[in-house]
């Protein structure tokens, strides 16, 4: 009630201001919004210099900047924060681990890219300058697609179908495949318009063309929800056709990592995946992005978890069934024998019991409990942001386990 009164107040004030401000301050304003163009213009030219120096901090914290400072960048510069994003070279992400670690200090720090921020201050522009310079720069090098790709859903949005017409200024077939990766993440949409217009690249001499138009097609004749029905017909089955395939063959070797990019459109080729999970552990990645779609699948993870001779690929197996979520009834049992014999695996079993919504008993909670007060016990001895990531995922999950079981979880970190 007093935050709504409040309110009122400044509403009302602001109007009785309104009526008596004097009429030379809209000289003033434009007197102070002049005043700062000349810093502003001299920073942003600044920053663009910085942008081209061959240290790469330099370029780093000029980006930092712009990140804060969006409105600086211009269309020229956008372009050149187009080609930056391509850059993948590690770098430290704070100063005072440079120091620490330049000094021989043994710290876990964090580490970034200058494409990370590069495609950070670009999804702050505005969508249609990015669209045309992102399409520009592909066109311009194909290499450019992968790098730029993690942008096309935000830059898009609801104009997801005015990329898919522009795949028509692409001539060699290396532009027609950056083009249709940057299609691949476009939102699911069951639009016959769409798939229509992508027919032609289904028939291209290009087995890259074909494949990635495979995968467009399956994206947007697919609504990806539980109650929308795929369009698109012959098409869609063609394309499911070619998908099954490239994965049976493992061409173009970037199969697996373009159909986890399309997400739970990629629910045709589970038959194929499934053929190639004792043998690619990618394959589980892939199953992981198709979600509630996998959730057939929960057998043959339950089985790979029981099974020594699938150890190394344990964790993995644990991150899908966080994200395919089957039944509990299906694979609890699996996952906790999987941490009793690993208890590394804690975090991730832990977190998909949570995630599958699985009951627990107190013997179990408890046994649970008991691996994590040692396990995080132990990682408070050394600085680690992976292992404090580890820590607080495990407290997460067992707090939820506990909650939904009527139970209490204890962490007791000394």
């Amino acid at each position: 009630m007093l935050d709504g009164f409040l309110f009122s107040l400044f509403i009302a004030a602001s109007a009785q201001l309104s009526l008596t401000a004097p009429a030379g301050d809209v000289e003033l304003w434009r007197a102070a919004e002049s005043g700062l163009d000349v810093p502003e213009k001299a920073y942003a030219k600044e920053l663009s210099a910085r942008l081209q120096s061959t240290n790469p901090y330099d370029r780093l914290l000029a980006l930092k900047r712009l990140r804060a400072l969006p409105a600086l960048v211009s269309p020229e510069l956008t372009r050149r924060l187009a080609d930056l994003a391509s850059e993948d070279v590690k770098l430290f992400d704070s100063k005072e681990c440079l120091e620490e670690h330049s000094a021989g200090v043994a710290v876990d720090c964090p580490m970034t890219t200058i494409g990370n921020y590069a495609r950070l201050v670009l999804l702050q522009l505005p969508s249609d300058r990015v669209a045309t310079v992102m399409v520009e720069r592909v066109l311009q090098d194909p290499n450019a697609a992968e790098a730029l790709a993690p942008l096309v859903a935000n830059v898009y949005g609801d104009r997801a179908s005015a990329l898919v017409p522009e795949l028509k200024r692409a001539k060699t077939v290396e532009q027609q495949s950056a083009m249709l990766l940057l299609a691949t993440e476009l939102d699911c949409a069951a639009s016959d318009v769409d798939v229509a217009s992508l027919k032609p690249f289904l028939m291209s001499t290009s087995e890259p063309v074909r494949v990635r138009a495979a995968l467009v097609v399956l994206k947007r004749s697919d609504g990806c929800d539980h109650t929308a029905a795929p369009v698109g017909g012959g098409a869609r089955e063609q394309a499911t056709r070619i998908v099954a395939d490239a994965v049976d063959r493992d061409q173009p070797p970037s199969i697996l990592a373009d159909l986890h990019r399309i997400g739970t459109a990629a629910s045709p080729a589970i038959p194929s995946l499934l053929k190639r999970l004792d043998k690619d552990v990618r394959v589980l990645v892939v199953l992981g992005g198709i979600k509630f779609r996998a959730r057939t699948t929960a057998p043959r993870l339950a089985a790979m978890l029981e099974d020594p001779a699938h150890k190394a690929v344990h964790r993995d197996v644990l991150k899908a069934l966080s994200l395919i979520r089957p039944g509990p009834e299906q694979v609890r049992q699996a996952i906790l024998a999987s941490v009793q014999r690993q208890s590394s695996l804690l975090p991730e079993g832990a977190r998909a019991l949570a995630d599958i919504e699985a009951p627990v008993n107190a013997g179990e909670l408890e046994y649970l409990s008991r691996l994590y007060r040692t396990q995080c016990k132990a990682d408070n001895a050394q600085y680690s942001f992976r292992k404090q990531s580890d820590c607080h995922t495990t407290n997460s999950a067992l707090t939820s386990l506990a909650a939904r079981s009527g139970l209490r979880f204890e962490a007791r970190v000394p």
